[in-house]
C-alpha cells in the first residue's frame, strides 16, 4: 500500500478521535456507523499492509486500532491498554496545539481586519504570519478548511502588498513598509478591501475559540517532545515518496463529495434537498440506489429530473425493484395479457404505484408541467425516459478516498457483476421473455432487487458477496444510516425511510442527515 494512502487513513482516524472522544476517552456511541466503518477500514488496511515488524507506520496503525477498541469498550490486554493510553496522550497533545494554532491564526486575521477598518496598513507581523501559514510549509488541511472563509482576504492582502510596493517604488525611496505608514491618503486598493470586509467580517471574534469540527485528514504539528518524536518518526518513512501537490489558496471553497441515497419514493421534499445541495456545490455527485417512484405523489417528476441530471454527469441512478414495475408496465403495455405486464400492474397497484401508473399514462401532461415549473429544461417522451431507465446498470463499483464501494439497490452480487457489470432492467426483461426466468443470473438479479436478510421469500439464490470493499445498499428501511454485516461482510444501509432522510458520504465516510437545519 502506498505510504501516502496509509498515512491519510491514519490521519483520518486521528481527526475522528479528536472530534469524538469524551473526557473518559470513550466514544459516546460505539455502535455509530462512522465508528464501525473507520474501525473496519483500519482492520482492512492492517491486513493489506506488508508484514514488517520494524515498520514505524505499522506500529502507529496498531496503536490507533487499539485506541478505537478501547474507545468502543472492547476488552484489552494490559500491554494493549498501555499502547492505547500512550497514543491517547499523543492525541491530547496534538489537540492542544491545534486549539492554540487556531487561536493564534484567528488573532492575526482579526488584527488585519481591524487595521484595515481603521484605514491603517495591517501590522506587518500579522500579514506575514497569515501568509507564512500558506507557504511551502502551509496550513494543514483542516486549518485550510477552517479558514476558507478567509481565503479571499488573504488573496486581497497579497494584492495589497504587491500594489503597495509598486506604488511606493514609483514615488519614493523610503522602505516599503515605512512609506505605506506615512502615506496620508488611503490608496484606492485599500478602499476596495474595506468594502469587501464591511459585512463579511463585522462580527469576527478576537478571542480564542475552540475549533469547529475538523473536516480533513491531517493534523497540526504536535506540541510536546513525545508528540514530536511520534510525528518525526511517522513522517520519516515517507520522505522518499513524492509529495502531494501543495494546496492552492485560490481553490474553490466547494469541496468534492460523493453522496449515496436511496428510496426517494416520490417524496419531493427529500428530492428538493438533494437538488439544493447540487445547486450549491458543483463538485457534488449523487448516486441514487433506485426506487425514486411509488408511494409518494411525485415519482415520475423526480425521475425526469434525475434523468436530466444523469445526462449531465451529476447523478448516477441504479434501479431498484419498484423501477422494475414501471419499466415492465410501460414496455409491455402492447401485450396486456402477458405475465410481465400483469405482474408489473399488480405490483404497482399493491405497492403505492397507482399515482405512478396514472402519470405514466398521461405522461405528456407531466412533462409539460415539469417544463413550465422549470423542473426540467427539455421535453422528453415516455419511451425515451423508460429506455434510459432500462439501460442503467443495477450495480456499480466506485473508489472514493481510496475506499472501494460496491453499490446496489438491495444487495451486491459479485457473480452477476462478473457475468455482466452493465446488467440492467432491459436485459432482465429479455431473459424473462425468452425463457430465462429460472436461470442463475436472473435469480441473482432478483436478489439484487429484493434481498432482505430476514425475509426468506427474497432469497432467490445463494449470495455471492464481494470479497473486498464495502457494500452500500438501500431497499430495507432503517431509522438511520447504519453498518450491518451479511455473511461477515460489511454492508452500509442508506434507506432511512423509518427515520430522518439521510445519505452516506463516500468521501468522508460519514452519514449525512438532511433533516439537519443546514439542509432545510
Amino acid at each position: 500500500m502506498n505510504n501516502h494512502i496509509l498515512l491519510e487513513r491514519m490521519d483520518e482516524a486521528d481527526i475522528f478521535l479528536l472530534n469524538n472522544l469524551n473526557e473518559q476517552n470513550k466514544f459516546k456511541n460505539p455502535n455509530d456507523v462512522n465508528v464501525r466503518v473507520l474501525l473496519y477500514n483500519l482492520d482492512l488496511v492492517s491486513q493489506q499492509l506488508d508484514e514488517n515488524e520494524n515498520s514505524i507506520l505499522r506500529k502507529r496503525l496498531d496503536k490507533i486500532r487499539r485506541v478505537f477498541r478501547y474507545a468502543s469498550n472492547y476488552r484489552l490486554q494490559s500491554w494493549e491498554l498501555n499502547d492505547a493510553q500512550d497514543y491517547l496522550k499523543y492525541i491530547a497533545d496534538t489537540k492542544k496545539t491545534y486549539v492554540q494554532g487556531i487561536a493564534d491564526t484567528e488573532q492575526a486575521l482579526s488584527n488585519i481586519v481591524n487595521a484595515l477598518r481603521a484605514d491603517h496598513v495591517p501590522d506587518e507581523y500579522s500579514i506575514n504570519y497569515v501568509l507564512a501559514q500558506n507557504g511551502a510549509n502551509g496550513l494543514t488541511h483542516e486549518q485550510q478548511n477552517r479558514f476558507e472563509v478567509f481565503v479571499p482576504l488573504i488573496n486581497k492582502i497579497s494584492e495589497i502588498e504587491k500594489l503597495a510596493k509598486s506604488e511606493v517604488q514609483k514615488t519614493t525611496s523610503i522602505p516599503t513598509t515605512q512609506a505605506l505608514v506615512v502615506q496620508k491618503e488611503r490608496p484606492a486598493f485599500l478602499k476596495k478591501i474595506l468594502d469587501f470586509l464591511k459585512n463579511k467580517f463585522s462580527k469576527r471574534p478576537t478571542t480564542k475559540q475552540e475549533p469547529k469540527q475538523l473536516n480533513s485528514y491531517h493534523y497540526a504539528e504536535p506540541a510536546t517532545v513525545e508528540a514530536k518524536r511520534y510525528e518525526s518518526s511517522f513522517r520519516e518513512e515517507i520522505k522518499s515518496t513524492p509529495s502531494k501537490p501543495k494546496n492552492n489558496i485560490n481553490r474553490s471553497t466547494q469541496t468534492k463529495d460523493h453522496i449515496v441515497i436511496s428510496d426517494l419514493h416520490g417524496n419531493f421534499e427529500h428530492w428538493s434537498k438533494i437538488r439544493f445541495e447540487l445547486n450549491k456545490n458543483p463538485n457534488l455527485r449523487v448516486t441514487i440506489l433506485g426506487d425514486a417512484m411509488d408511494r409518494g405523489e411525485f415519482g415520475p417528476e423526480i425521475l425526469l429530473q434525475i434523468k436530466e441530471l444523469s445526462d449531465k454527469g451529476v447523478v448516477q441512478y441504479l434501479p431498484g425493484n419498484h423501477d422494475i414495475f414501471a419499466y415492465n408496465y410501460v414496455k409491455m403495455r402492447n401485450a396486456p395479457s402477458s405475465q410481465a405486464f400483469t405482474m408489473a400492474k399488480s405490483h404497482l397497484e399493491r405497492n403505492g404505484g397507482k399515482s405512478t401508473m396514472r402519470k405514466l399514462d398521461n405522461f405528456p401532461e407531466v412533462v409539460a408541467k415539469a417544463i413550465a415549473g422549470k423542473q426540467i429544461e427539455k421535453s422528453i417522451s415516455l419511451q425515451e425516459l423508460i429506455d434510459w431507465l432500462g439501460n442503467q446498470p443495477i450495480q456499480k463499483k466506485v473508489t472514493e478516498n481510496n475506499n472501494l464501494y460496491n453499490l446496489s439497490h438491495a444487495v451486491f452480487d459479485e457473480k452477476l457483476y462478473a457475468y455482466d457489470k452493465n446488467f440492467n432492467l432491459s436485459k432482465a426483461l429479455s431473459l424473462e421473455l425468452n425463457g430465462g426466468k429460472n436461470s442463475e443470473m436472473y435469480k441473482r438479479f432478483l436478489n439484487c432487487m429484493w434481498y432482505r436478510a430476514d425475509d426468506t421469500k427474497t432469497h432467490f439464490y445463494d449470495l455471492a458477496l464481494p470479497r473486498s470493499g464495502i457494500s452500500v445498499v438501500g431497499h430495507t428501511p432503517q431509522k438511520e444510516v447504519n453498518l450491518q454485516h451479511i455473511q461477515n461482510r460489511p454492508v452500509i444501509v442508506v434507506d432511512t425511510g423509518n427515520g430522518s432522510f439521510s445519505g452516506y458520504s463516500l468521501n468522508s465516510s460519514k452519514n449525512i442527515d438532511f433533516g439537519d437545519p443546514r439542509y432545510r
